[in-house]
């Protein structure tokens, strides 16, 4: 018998330790009122809101300085400060092929420790900037938390959504995770 239910895939990508990156932002010498805009900024971003991509927050470096080579090949996709996803050129042209809606994906640059030389590889800030409501917590294969209004849930978790979320868009953010 041939399963009819849509398949949905679920990333973890802001919530597991194994995406984050020892990337920061190289220019943070800015002035209080340009932090809380970048602030601002990635609040927005979290939301599943559009942002401008004029106003990321900067060139992006290595944390430490002596970091081997293989440490810096970064995988498709990356967490770094803020909360922000870092995509692969690879996985930037492979989502242009699905219907992502406002979603933007922006270049950035990734700079050595240095903060001068950069990095060969391109990669995108991907800004999800839309959102269904389609998680179903009581039907979740593992644990999952109500923490505030959002929805938390291990990295080994299997989300459980309601079926008309396959619908319309193929990339966005749940409302209530």
């Amino acid at each position: 018998m041939a399963n009819d239910q849509p398949k949905i895939w679920c990333s973890m990508a802001w919530t597991s330790t194994l995406s984050i990156q020892p990337i920061v932002w190289s220019d943070l010498g800015k002035s209080q009122a340009q932090l809380d805009a970048m602030m601002e900024q990635i609040h927005a971003y979290m939301r599943g809101e559009l942002v401008d991509p004029d106003r990321f927050p900067g060139p992006l470096a290595f944390q430490f300085h002596k970091l081997p080579e293989e440490k810096k090949r970064l995988p498709d996709v990356s967490l770094i400060g803020g909360g922000y996803l870092l995509i692969s050129k690879k996985l930037t042209d492979l989502l242009r092929e699905f219907d992502i809606g406002r979603t933007q994906m922006f270049p950035v640059t990734v700079h050595e420790y240095d903060q001068v030389t950069p990095r060969p590889e391109e990669y995108f800030a991907l800004n999800i900037a839309e959102s269904k409501d389609g998680f179903v917590p009581e039907q979740t294969t593992g644990p999952c938390e109500l923490i505030g209004d959002r929805w938390t849930m291990m990295d080994w978790a299997v989300p459980a959504v309601n079926s008309p979320v396959a619908d319309g868009l193929d990339l966005w953010v749940d409302k209530s995770t």
